[in-house]
């Protein structure tokens, strides 16, 4: 499951629920760590967002540099992989302001494939002492009228020469909230976009910033209201953004796979947690809890590098931005963000020339975080649930073995990560889970997720792969598919691996503590002795071809429906 250390152990459940019928589907990773045993959590709407980078150019006159970037020329792409929200900004941006064009063929692209455009209000390292970038909010919201509601200012001002200390910051995003929502009180808007969060380090440079700027007793703290104008009673921001890379504390050329894969579940996962406590307390004692201020991470990544020394072995089989291991560590992220509170996580980016895309900017060929992303916005929604596991043999947590799930009004879905690494001898894992909290009691790897059923499911996931089941409300199983490293880079994603075709297959028990989901010539459930009989709350899919064999004492009752489905790979 997915765990986390601290500095007491702490167990975590993760659940997701997403539905296209009525199904469960579960994820699940397979780490090392303590489990950190959490209420359930909403998923957002809109928690599946990325950065709108690269285009072909950016900027106007003195200022504009030509990226040959083809984002404009994959649109379709980027609806495809689930995404509800965009962010058009980053270093590049701020300082080479976007010209209104470049904004509004922007605002204009994302919309038209039903994502919402998130835009930067770009001012680099120049002088915010004047609002001479407000033009461009006026043009796009008023007199364009595409009234965008979400608006950052600035970024990574912690970098800046002349703007890095609290009391600047504070001054421009003060200055500039008020003026833009005195034109448009109905924006939300982002800041500070700091480089990073270390709260376990108050003597750190940023978190100094960030403890001012989170100070209630400072009257410089951004997460007052306003006071004055058509803005008044309004945040000055309504979400406290930073950035998560893990360059920041070592860059990830010299930390191995095992530092990564306990990173999220142990730092950045404590971090997370303590930002959204902070805000919790700060809008209760500003009166802000009818509007909150949300914790946000606005960009994220494996890894971050701007030079070519960085890119060594940036490979299928590394542990970075190209990698498969790169997509499981972005799965993980999303699961862990919303156990902690986050409101979204806006990962860079759609494409670029180095290996941090989760599409490649020549080709625009997918890669293993494109797809992960993907099967996390089709099929995780609703409520977050973390798992916990155990090994029978040790009565401890499994190492590499993370677990988390969802469960919305139409299924449950679990994704499971297995992370051994393929360069040792790869460990295939034998495993069961167990939904109603408690743990199965075979096979050596136990897992459990507390979503009040009382369901079983046995399975085996290979080495550095990715499974997800996906349940009915009920806990029968109805889809499975898989991700795996070793099928190489060329792989389209998700697999649903079963359908077996011509197998078959005779349920006898009077329950189904396991059914694996495959596609088979004949499913025959009952013998005459051992009937099943559905109950009137039942509606259970089973995939079959040709025919289905049912007893005929099998009891079907009114208003109940089983249904076939023929798989077209298998006639």
């Amino acid at each position: 499951m997915i765990k986390f250390k601290n500095k007491k152990t702490e167990r975590v459940k993760y659940g997701i629920l997403k539905g296209k019928h009525l199904h469960i589907a579960l994820c699940i990773l397979l780490f090392c760590g303590a489990n950190l045993l959490i209420k359930a959590q909403a998923i957002s709407n809109n928690f599946y967002s990325e950065n709108a980078w690269m285009p072909d150019s950016i900027g106007e006159g003195a200022n504009k540099v030509f990226l040959n970037g083809h984002l404009h020329d994959n649109w379709e792409n980027v609806r495809k992989s689930n995404v509800k929200l965009v962010r058009f900004g980053g270093q590049t941006a701020d300082y080479n302001m976007p010209s209104r064009f470049q904004y509004l063929r922007m605002v204009d692209s994302i919309r038209a494939k039903g994502m919402e455009p998130i835009l930067q209000l770009s001012k680099g390292n120049s002088n915010y002492d004047t609002l001479d970038a407000l033009p461009i909010f006026r043009y796009i919201n008023v007199t364009m009228n595409r009234h965008v509601k979400y608006w950052i200012i600035g970024n990574e001002p912690d970098l800046y020469t002349t703007n890095k200390t609290a009391s600047k910051i504070s001054a421009y995003i003060k200055r500039y909230a008020q003026a833009m929502k005195n034109i448009d009180n109905t924006i939300l808007i982002i800041g500070p976009e700091m480089t990073s969060i270390k709260p376990e380090d108050s003597n750190a440079p940023v978190q100094k910033i960030v403890d001012s700027l989170m100070n209630t007793s400072w009257s410089g703290n951004i997460l007052g209201l306003i006071t004055s104008g058509s803005g008044a009673g309004k945040g000055f921001i309504d979400f406290f953004s930073w950035h998560m890379y893990n360059n920041y504390d070592g860059l990830t050329s010299t930390k191995s796979r095992s530092w990564l894969i306990d990173r999220l579940t142990t730092t950045d996962s404590l971090r997370m947690g303590r930002m959204k406590r902070k805000l919790d307390s700060c809008n209760i004692v500003l009166g802000r809890t009818s509007q909150p201020v949300k914790p946000i991470i606005t960009e994220a990544n494996i890894c971050y590098y701007s030079d070519t020394n960085f890119v060594a072995n940036d490979n299928w089989q590394g542990v970075k931005g190209n990698s498969f291991f790169a997509g499981q560590f972005w799965c993980e992220a999303m699961a862990i963000g919303v156990n902690r509170g986050l409101e979204w996580i806006n990962f860079w980016s759609v494409m670029e020339k180095t290996g941090l895309g989760f599409m490649t900017n020549s080709t625009s060929a997918r890669k293993s975080t494109y797809y992960h992303m993907q099967a996390m916005g089709q099929w995780y929604t609703g409520t977050n649930y973390l798992g916990s596991d155990k090994s029978t043999t040790s009565n401890a947590d499994i190492k590499n073995l993370k677990a988390f799930g969802s469960k919305d009004g139409n299924h449950i879905a679990v994704f499971i990560m297995n992370q051994d690494s393929l360069l040792v001898v790869p460990t295939n894992r034998a495993y069961s889970i167990r939904l109603n909290g408690s743990y199965p009691s075979s096979d050596t790897n136990r897992i459990t997720l507390s979503m009040g059923i009382d369901r079983t499911y046995r399975d085996t996931i290979e080495a550095a792969s990715t499974t997800l089941l996906v349940f009915d409300l009920n806990g029968n199983i109805s889809e499975k598919y898989i991700y795996k490293q070793f099928d190489g880079s060329t792989q389209p994603g998700f697999h649903q691996k079963y359908p077996q075709c011509g197998n078959s297959i005779t349920y006898t028990q009077s329950t189904l503590d396991a059914y694996y989901p495959a596609v088979y010539s004949n499913i025959t459930i009952g013998n005459g002795t051992n009937q099943i009989q559905v109950k009137n709350t039942d509606n259970s899919i089973f995939h079959a071809v040709n025919s289905i064999t049912l007893n005929k004492n099998f009891l079907m009752l009114p208003g109940q429906t089983l249904s076939l489905i023929i798989d077209p790979t298998c006639q």
